[in-house]
């Protein structure tokens, strides 16, 4: 639990307020995907705000993980990971995103804006963990 009102629909930024955002935006970089193009998470080093459209987690393996939708993050454990992430993006629809590169979390940013920040992660990797946890116990449950 943290201690941040949601102020916006995008889940990295849903506790910043406009000067925030003001700050923020000149750091993340606009993209336009057709569908079935494909994001690889080492290619990319930044979290992806989803903006518009629908976009699948495929393992590496090809196994679904999941839909991502608009408003949504993804990539963000890349923050933590020295290794390339198990699986990438597939634009199920055509897609606008935003990239918010993993590099603009040390460039100085405020600190109140970091722990907003912060807060919005941690509350993206908590979900992801559980709905990643109850896809692979009903994965284990139907073999």
């Amino acid at each position: 639990m943290n201690i941040y009102v949601r102020l916006r629909d995008y889940d990295l930024f849903k506790y910043l307020d406009d000067s925030e955002m003001a700050e923020i935006m000149p750091l993340c970089e606009s993209r336009l995907l057709a569908s079935g193009d494909w994001l690889n998470p080492a290619e990319t080093m930044a979290i992806v705000i989803l903006q518009e459209g629908k976009m699948e987690r495929i393992s590496n393996k090809g196994k679904p993980l999941g839909e991502l939708s608009a408003g949504e993050i993804d990539l963000e454990a890349g923050i933590f990971c020295d290794f390339s992430l198990p699986y990438r993006l597939l634009a199920a629809t055509e897609v606008r995103l935003l990239l918010f590169p993993y590099t603009a979390l040390d460039s100085g940013l405020k600190p109140e804006i970091m722990a907003k920040l912060q807060a919005a992660i941690n509350d993206c990797l908590c979900l992801k963990t559980v709905r990643l946890t109850h896809l692979g116990a009903d994965d284990d449950s139907s073999s």
